[in-house]
């Protein structure tokens, strides 16, 4: 059962239960050099709007996952774990960047956590529920790939990010791969081009190093959680949002 619970960890599979902003916030900033059962120990004592989870609750929860393996967990982990809880997608209290305060903030100098270049941003010192100049709301699992609507996945603050608004543009909406040939934004993230299969070489993204962590687990997570979605042809999944081998050679480096 323990290793059927750490696969459920590892590509985030209980959003049902951690939805809190406190959690995102360490799930974001968890290092990818930690172990997993170090992972597993941090989750097993973060709170829920239900209560504190034990072991034994997580047992439970995940008991339904015995035995399941690759696809077929992976499609069971989509049936139970769903969001309960959004933001609204924006400024303003109740909105995004009511999220980015507690998720991204370093709260001794008011810095907001900028993963995609090596520019400094930073949240007024009132009203810091309002966008900062300079940098957009950015989908690490790119909107347009589902065709842009607005549902779950467009307001899912485990998809979102604060970015550097030129970093943003410059990157479009370009697969998370392994960049061969690379075209340096600020010395700082990856755009050019790489191996992607049977895609040929095509133009991708390649986050720095310090942030793959982050990037790796939004994508686990979306391919799991919205899995229904109907998807653009070439990017980096094959049918049912099963993420393909050529990503996963930056989701693992």
């Amino acid at each position: 059962m323990l290793n059927v619970i750490l696969s459920a960890v590892l590509i985030l599979s209980f959003p049902g239960i951690f939805v809190t902003l406190q959690n995102i916030s360490t799930l974001k900033r968890m290092n990818m050099n930690k172990t997993l059962l170090a992972s597993f120990l941090l989750m097993l004592t973060m709170g829920s709007s239900a209560g504190p989870i034990t072991r034994a609750k997580l047992a439970e929860y995940a008991s339904s996952l015995q035995g399941l393996k690759k696809a077929e967990l992976k499609a069971a982990i989509y049936e139970m774990s769903q969001p309960v809880t959004l933001l609204t997608y924006g400024k303003g209290e109740g909105g995004t960047w009511s999220g980015f305060v507690k998720t991204d903030i370093i709260d001794s100098t008011l810095e907001c956590r900028n993963r995609y270049s090596a520019n400094r941003f930073y949240f007024p010192p009132t009203n810091v529920t309002e966008a900062i100049t300079g940098m957009n709301i950015e989908h690490s699992f790119p909107k347009s790939w589902w065709g842009g609507s607005k549902n779950n996945a467009y307001r899912d603050l485990f998809n979102l990010y604060p970015s550097d608004s030129n970093a943003n543009s410059a990157k479009s909406n370009y697969p998370m791969g392994k960049v061969d040939n690379p075209n340096l934004l600020d010395d700082y993230e990856k755009v050019g081009t790489g191996e992607a299969g049977d895609n040929g070489s095509i133009r991708l993204c390649e986050p720095n190093d310090e942030w793959k962590g982050d990037f790796c687990r939004s994508y686990f997570y979306m391919a799991t959680i919205y899995q229904n979605l109907r998807m653009m042809h070439g990017q980096p999944y094959r049918s049912g949002l099963i993420l393909c081998i050529w990503s996963g050679r930056v989701m693992m480096a």
